[in-house]
């Protein structure tokens, strides 16, 4: 069970594993917690549809008051009762505890995905308190971090058994449509000998910009180069546009307009990649780290923190390491990148595109798979 209500990376990673499962002869359908509404969902609707994959849509509203999300849960608990699920796969707190209650008792196994790090010293709301007892109750449940950092900190944040906790690493998209008709100099109107810095992710503060863009300032004083950002604000978040005016307005007051581009949400991101120079990543923590493993994909340099799961991708490439707090430092190793002779960058992706490779899809759907299997047999 998905949701369409935003589509990061869960949901595409929820759609792309149901398309697999299809492929190789399971029986597999999704359904969905809210309504379609972008054109990127209903396009991601029409593929799975037209792979003859069954679809649900449940038109749930986020946020629901507590005795409608009771009331959906039995619900659920029908469809479930009348399709005799053998597993059911989901993320986040509200679909993995409205499953929790509607698989009780019943023959199906629930999985549910973890993207987030979970820390103790935080505090527990009453919602977290609820989801990990709810999980306690339901002994079918169990978990996949998308790294090992992510298993680490749900099993000491949940206290749940480990034996209901594994690792499976999030995959990136290797095949992509060819970049040749597309010119992303020409789009911005930037000359061959204009060097582009990349940001693509969510613009929050968590994820560094605001440092990036003060890192960006002192750079171009002295480097021909433009900073591109690829992403827009989280739906997830409230007032997460306030932070995206707050770094407009600091372009603005910096008059680095004609330097700082805001691409907004992009569909084409590996060719973006493919035809920039260097990609930078300051992010303060990250799950995992998706648009690093994609970078290294697509054959571009990386500058980035190695917080949380960022240090698992990172591991055994040449990508610059930075402290993604000190403005000095992201400075300094953006400098250090940007000079690199061309003999030592290709020796650079060589390794990061190695490293890519460990997140191949086919891997994570063989993970997958080996874990249904693992459940079933315990």
């Amino acid at each position: 069970m998905t949701q369409i209500y935003d589509m990061y990376g869960e949901e595409k990673l929820a759609y792309e594993l149901a398309l697999k499962l299809k492929k190789n002869n399971f029986d597999v359908e999704i359904a969905i917690m809210y309504k379609n509404k972008t054109n990127e969902e209903k396009n991601n609707y029409k593929r799975i549809k037209n792979k003859n994959i069954p679809i649900t849509f449940l038109n749930y509203k986020p946020h629901m008051h507590f005795s409608k999300f009771i009331y959906n849960s039995f619900k659920i608990r029908k469809i479930i009762s009348k399709k005799n699920y053998d597993i059911i796969e989901t993320y986040g707190v509200t679909a993995s505890s409205l499953l929790s209650i509607s698989t009780l008792f019943t023959k199906a196994k629930l999985v549910v995905g973890l993207h987030h790090s979970y820390d103790s010293k935080f505090g527990y709301s009453k919602k977290k308190i609820l989801w990990i007892l709810l999980f306690h109750i339901n002994k079918k449940v169990f978990f996949y971090g998308v790294s090992k950092y992510v298993s680490v900190s749900w099993a000491k944040y949940s206290h749940l058994n480990k034996k209901r906790i594994t690792t499976i690493f999030n995959s990136i998209i290797f095949d992509h449509p060819s970049d040749q008709d597309f010119d992303l100099r020409k789009e911005i109107q930037v000359d061959s000998s204009t060097l582009i810095l990349l940001y693509v992710g969510r613009l929050i503060e968590n994820k560094g910009v605001e440092n990036l863009i003060l890192a960006f300032s002192q750079v171009q004083k002295t480097s021909n180069v433009i900073l591109l950002l690829v992403g827009s604000y989280d739906m997830n978040q409230v007032n997460s546009h306030v932070f995206v005016d707050k770094i407009n307005d600091m372009t603005k007051n910096m008059r680095q307009e004609n330097k700082i581009f805001f691409l907004g949400k992009r569909t084409d991101v590996n060719k973006i990649m493919k035809q920039s120079t260097l990609l930078v990543h300051p992010s303060f923590s990250e799950s995992f780290g998706l648009v690093v493993a994609e970078a290294f994909s697509a054959g571009l340099p990386v500058v980035s923190s190695n917080k949380g799961g960022l240090f698992e991708v990172l591991e055994h490439t040449e990508a610059q390491v930075i402290d993604p707090h000190s403005i000095e430092d992201i400075t300094k190793k953006i400098y250090k990148a940007l000079a690199f002779s061309p003999e030592r960058i290709k020796k650079i992706i060589k390794k990061g595109e190695k490293k890519s490779r460990e997140y191949h899809p086919n891997k994570r759907f063989k993970s997958i798979l080996k874990f249904y299997d693992d459940i079933f047999k315990n």
